[in-house]
């Protein structure tokens, strides 16, 4: 059944909640991973009524199966509605909440325990969360990295939902994705995570490289020193932002991460004039401000210019802000 509906969506559907009377706002947060998509998405689910989830495997997959050709885009549309309807109910119930401290998406960094609390007591059935969402503006604010490439087929599910692109400098996204060794030769042959990557043999053994580096780019990318590999990284995720922008028609939101940091709740009052703060929210803009900024900028190897021209046509400024000489 599930293949017939993916080759003939009319066959099978899911139920499209958009549809019904339930009503909620969604908010997507892109751009590459470690550029403060998280920092700002907490800020956000500590508002009154707003609700942080952090990186849905099935909602960053789904983008880049249908881009791929592996699946219809009618069929896209229909699953990925049916799975943001039931992540709110999971979400509300906080049937997936992380009651973990290490983790990013904590729900203690953006809830008090009496919010949460409220949450487990008060909201017990999906009729409980139909009432809340009746009664409440309620918007579910969605963490999505490496899926800015996609933010057209988003704009297609909800035409009217705000995108926030979140731009930060490509070198300390490169510090950062190298302290993870995301991009190791060891991360290259075995791969820990499991997102959609294609195969490609070089040099006698076979490498898995991650969908965003076109096929005809995975021998130079393989090449990269792993410190160039993590640069590349963050420049490339912003060309196909630039991309994605150029077949859009409207002005995108961006935020950079130099501004969140030096002024947060100016950032906060321009996605959500008049915000209602949270009990968390407060503590959270403090938090953000205290962080140390590197304003430094970088330009490591010459395949990045054309691309960096290309960016810097679509996201204002970006030359400016992070492209100077600096060696790695």
């Amino acid at each position: 059944m599930f293949g017939d509906m993916i080759k003939d969506p009319n066959k099978y559907q899911f139920y499209d909640y958009s549809e019904s009377e339930i009503d909620f706002e969604i908010v997507f947060i892109v751009g590459p991973s470690r550029s403060g998509k998280s920092s700002l998405g907490r800020l956000l689910g500590s508002l009154q009524h707003y609700f942080h989830v952090e990186e849905n495997w099935l909602l960053l997959m789904l983008p880049a199966m249908c881009k791929e050709g592996l699946l219809s885009k009618d069929a896209f549309i229909n699953m990925y509605r049916a799975c943001i309807s039931e992540l709110v109910y999971d979400t509300l119930l906080m049937r997936t909440t992380s009651f973990r401290p290490t983790d990013h998406s904590y729900i203690y960094f953006m809830k008090s325990r009496e919010e949460v609390d409220f949450s487990l007591k008060k909201l017990q059935s999906r009729a409980d969360v139909n009432q809340y969402l009746e009664s409440n503006e309620v918007t579910i604010v969605l963490n999505l990295p490496e899926i800015n490439p996609f933010v057209d087929l988003l704009r297609e599910v909800y035409p009217s939902a705000p995108i926030i692109h979140v731009i930060r400098n490509p070198y300390n996204i490169a510090e950062d994705v190298l302290e993870k060794k995301w991009f190791s030769d060891v991360s290259l042959l075995k791969p820990s995570n499991r997102c959609l990557l294609h195969k490609y043999k070089y040099n006698g053994c076979h490498y898995y490289i991650p969908h965003w580096v076109g096929k005809e780019q995975a021998q130079k990318f393989i090449k990269m020193s792993e410190s160039e590999r993590a640069y590349f990284y963050g420049v490339e995720q912003y060309y196909l932002t630039s991309q994605a922008i150029a077949m859009m028609n409207e002005s995108p939101i961006f935020v950079y991460y130099e501004d969140l940091v030096k002024d947060p709740g100016g950032c906060l009052n321009a996605l959500v004039p008049g915000f209602l703060e949270g009990i968390k929210t407060s503590e959270l803009l403090d938090e953000l401000s205290s962080r140390a900024c590197d304003d430094s900028c970088s330009k490591h190897f010459p395949e990045v210019d054309e691309k960096i021209e290309v960016i810097n046509k679509y996201i204002p400024h970006y030359k400016d802000r992070y492209c100077k000489k600096k060696d790695l």
